[in-house]
């Protein structure tokens, strides 16, 4: 599939944050098979692509960003801090403040940011899209979300600004809820008659990658907020990846039993506070408005990693 074209993505150098990275790395591969020198910030050298200029560094190293950035027209920006919550406000807020004025400074034209569907926070709503008010609950949301804000501002400079907000993302090497179609322990079937009905919000880094290069490409120099994901394949549940899972490795686990959303949704409530209801769906309708189309969608997500996992386990 042909992701990106010389004529419409008027870049000769395109920078990527996060090089080594789930999403990162595919989009420098993508970049790379389409002929485009690429320049990448990572933390270290490992796992490096051929072909590849690499600034190994971090974020908030202007001297760093600054290299990474000379010459570049394009950013796509993935780097984050998801585990620490100590580095979160450095790596994803300050970090990305110097990422960005520093693009202004040195006539980056566009840049591709990388947030998470989790800034949306807490919420009954059953549909969410890029109109709904945000509330985000934990460092790493209110991070992203301060992010953006920053983000937002900085562009109005002429700086061409898309922001992603991909849900849960996985890969084989990430599989999240998938993995569960390996195991047979009482703590998974307990969360399966848990959270059985609930939300699963996949979506493959593949999509997420192929969604951030055409916006970077598109003619239509498109600007905004885009969620990415497939919540609206009535599959995309706890209980229903876990039905194609079982297809796909032709295990036959019959009916799977679960407990009404509202049942885990009051428990978290009662042991942590406000949470996302798991009634709630994340709109993709914007992107798809665009024209974009998911080259796996939520079958080609479950089928691609749920074979790698039968072979796996062989």
């Amino acid at each position: 599939m042909k992701l990106v074209s010389n004529k419409n993505l008027q870049m000769k150098l395109v920078a990527v944050t996060g090089g080594n990275g789930m999403i990162g790395r595919r989009i420098i591969q993508h970049l790379l098979c389409q002929g485009f020198k690429v320049r990448a910030l990572v933390r270290n050298d490992t796992a490096c692509e051929e072909n590849v200029d690499y600034v190994t560094g971090g974020i908030t190293e202007e001297d760093k960003v600054r290299a990474l950035l000379d010459g570049v027209d394009t950013v796509f920006h993935c780097a984050a801090e998801l585990h620490d919550d100590k580095l979160m406000h450095e790596v994803n807020v300050t970090g990305t403040r110097i990422l960005a004025s520093t693009a202004v400074d040195m006539g980056v034209a566009c840049f591709i940011h990388l947030s998470s569907a989790g800034v949306v926070g807490p919420t009954r709503e059953v549909w969410i899209d890029e109109t709904t008010a945000c509330f985000p609950n934990n460092p790493y949301e209110v991070s992203k979300y301060q992010a953006e804000h920053i983000l937002l501002n900085i562009a109005l400079k002429g700086m061409r600004l898309c922001i992603l907000r991909p849900i849960n993302v996985v890969d084989i090497n990430r599989p999240g809820v998938l993995a569960m179609a390996l195991h047979n322990n009482w703590t998974d079937k307990l969360a399966l008659l848990l959270k059985g009905g609930e939300g699963a919000h996949i979506v493959h880094a593949e999509d997420v990658a192929t969604a951030a290069i055409y916006l970077a490409s598109s003619e239509r120099n498109l600007t905004g907020i885009y969620f990415i994901g497939c919540d609206e394949d009535k599959r995309n549940t706890v209980s229903g990846v876990l039905k194609m899972c079982h297809t796909i490795m032709q295990k036959d686990k019959g009916e799977i039993i679960n407990m009404p959303t509202e049942v885990p949704y009051l428990l978290r409530l009662f042991m942590r506070g406000r949470t996302l209801h798991g009634d709630s769906r994340f709109s993709s309708s914007k992107l798809k408005s665009t024209g974009f189309k998911f080259p796996l969608g939520l079958d080609g997500a479950v089928l691609s990693i749920c074979a790698v996992l039968v072979k796996r386990s062989k």
